[in-house]
């Protein structure tokens, strides 16, 4: 990742306005990126927040296209120098690739006893998993055409998944975790695997807004995307004690631990 100071955030925008014709104010990006990450907004380097910047500026734009892959470069460019950056804390200096880094989608040996270990080695992990899944998949063409996947909408449906880790129901705590979020309007999806196993009421959307008093519309959700379930899988395989004090069947319970369901 290469840094230049000279090039700021209002650089970036007015060039994407000039570009598209439109007047995306950079103060309306710096205010996405903070709802967006209220905890990590001012804890991350300056060069991360330029590199997504694009992504978020191309949100307002109001183009229509037939694949928005454009979109989504930007946010793993992102994504990819802040794992580097993580792996700058612990005095580890990474090159253009993670080659003798990760191997299997987890840290070398060598690697992992550098980190050290424990949450900030699963969190590694966790993030270069998703990066590797999406990043070649969405920038790279199958040769077999129809298999090259598209972004086809730019609107993602949700904006946080909340994953229920006992036998209470987040859904009766939607106003807390409304505040914890700090977001006045938003899209969550919640995880009711350790609740209602793989039933039909397995994953509920709700419509949060925190300028009502009134309980937020919920309804039931069957078709969620495989990227989103991903994210679920690598949870519960990395928690195997909130899986195993779970009330699901111990089949269920191995399957999770596996990262099967």
């Amino acid at each position: 990742m290469s840094y230049c100071n000279d090039v700021s955030v209002d650089d970036i925008v007015n060039s994407i306005n000039r570009f598209h014709d439109v007047n995306v104010k950079t103060s309306e990006v710096r205010n996405d990126m903070e709802v967006l990450m209220p905890r990590a907004y001012g804890n991350i380097d300056e060069t991360i927040l330029k590199l997504l910047s694009p992504s978020i500026s191309l949100r307002k734009v109001n183009i229509d296209l037939e694949d928005y892959s454009c979109y989504v470069f930007p946010a793993l460019r992102a994504l990819e120098g802040y794992i580097k950056y993580l792996f700058s804390l612990k005095g580890i200096t990474i090159g253009y690739t993670f080659y003798k880094i990760f191997k299997d989608d987890v840290l070398t040996p060598q690697i992992a006893t550098q980190i050290g270990g424990g949450t900030f080695q699963n969190e590694l992990e966790r993030l270069y998993v998703y990066f590797k899944g999406n990043r070649h998949v969405v920038f790279h063409t199958q040769q077999i055409l129809i298999g090259t996947k598209l972004i086809e909408d730019k609107h993602e449906p949700y904006d946080f998944l909340i994953i229920a880790t006992s036998y209470e129901n987040p859904l009766n705590s939607i106003k807390e975790i409304g505040e914890e979020i700090q977001v006045r309007k938003v899209n969550l999806l919640f995880d009711l695997t350790l609740i209602n196993g793989t039933n039909k009421n397995r994953y509920i959307k709700c419509e949060y807004d925190a300028d009502t008093n009134d309980l937020p519309p919920c309804s039931i959700v069957e078709g969620v995307d495989d990227d989103i379930k991903k994210v679920s899988q690598s949870y519960f395989s990395q928690n195997e004690e909130v899986v195993r004090k779970s009330v699901i069947p111990n089949s269920l319970k191995y399957l999770l631990k596996v990262g099967m369901v």
